[in-house]
């Protein structure tokens, strides 16, 4: 495994660094409770003509990403910050990771 740290975002401003969340819109139609399990029951929304589109950043600076060989995050979502509008510097152990992402986040 290698560790990536992200060390440069772009502004919020420039979007090279933004994404719109995949989340499902549910509406709730019965509460979750001990007579279903806790598990409640949800229908998806139906959106009319106007909707509201938000984008979040990928990625946060100090970020610690562990990758497989290929350069992708190991575990879900599965995020490439290759892809993206990122700066990153690699490591081989946690450690060196843990150290670099705190030299960067308390700069």
């Amino acid at each position: 495994m290698i560790f990536q740290v992200i060390t440069k975002v772009p502004p919020l401003t420039e979007g090279g660094n933004l994404a719109i969340p995949m989340v499902p819109l549910l509406e709730e139609i019965e509460s979750m409770s001990e007579a279903n399990d806790w598990k409640g029951k949800y229908k998806p929304v139906e959106l009319g003509l106007a909707m509201l589109t938000l984008r979040q950043p990928v990625f946060k600076l100090g970020e610690i990403v562990i990758t497989n060989s290929g350069d992708r995050e190991a575990i879900s979502p599965q995020r490439k910050a290759s892809k993206w509008d990122v700066e990153v510097e690699e490591f081989d152990s946690i450690e060196d990771a843990v150290k670099r992402s705190q030299e960067i986040t308390e700069s």
